[in-house]
């Protein structure tokens, strides 16, 4: 895997947009829900769900909540090149935090795709390999073909293919796996 550079969350939209305006509008979305929204809190049913715990447990949320959505918690954005035919594993090192990775055009692999939990993939070509294990979120404008496409991720992850997905089997344990096209 070559890393060519580095991307703004705007950087990859443009990019989102230009090869796919449909693989934009679901990753956008996805993006902005788990990483980007400003959201505010509602301080009073914070306070409320507060007083029904003990005081300990209380302090530790009140604490995490003032760091929701810290500029720092963003994830980094990178725009890679895959250079391996054989497999690509793609995971963050420890402390790292979530990361994005975009590649642009079509992954063909003779063995594994493997995608840790803290990374989003974002494919704007098809997808081939033998194996395909997503942990993480797989966002693909293509087709994915494998022998095995198995997602295991707590429910807070998902698989989105904008094509077809053409395997003998598809495992799911806790993930969302959707498909524009056949399956």
């Amino acid at each position: 895997m070559k890393e060519l550079q580095k991307l703004t969350k705007d950087q990859l939209y443009k990019k989102l947009k230009e090869k796919s305006e449909n693989l934009y509008t679901i990753a956008h979305e996805a993006l902005e829900n788990n990483f980007f929204n400003e959201s505010s809190l509602d301080e009073e049913s914070l306070a409320e769900f507060l007083e029904m715990l003990d005081e300990e447990t209380a302090e530790k949320i009140k604490d995490a909540s003032l760091h929701i959505n810290n500029e720092n918690d963003a994830p980094e954005i990178v725009l890679i090149e895959n250079e391996n035919s054989t497999s690509l594993e793609l995971i963050t090192d420890e402390n790292e935090g979530y990361k994005i990775i975009f590649i642009e055009g079509d992954i063909h692999l003779s063995e594994t795709l493997f995608v840790e939990d803290y990374i989003v993939l974002i494919a704007t070509g098809n997808i081939q390999a033998e194996n395909i294990i997503i942990n993480g979120s797989l966002y693909c404008s293509g087709n994915v073909t494998s022998k095995v496409l198995f997602g295991a991720s707590g429910n807070d992850n998902e698989t989105y293919i904008g094509g077809s997905i053409m395997t003998s089997l598809i495992a799911e344990n806790g993930h969302y796996t959707v498909a524009e096209g056949n399956i």
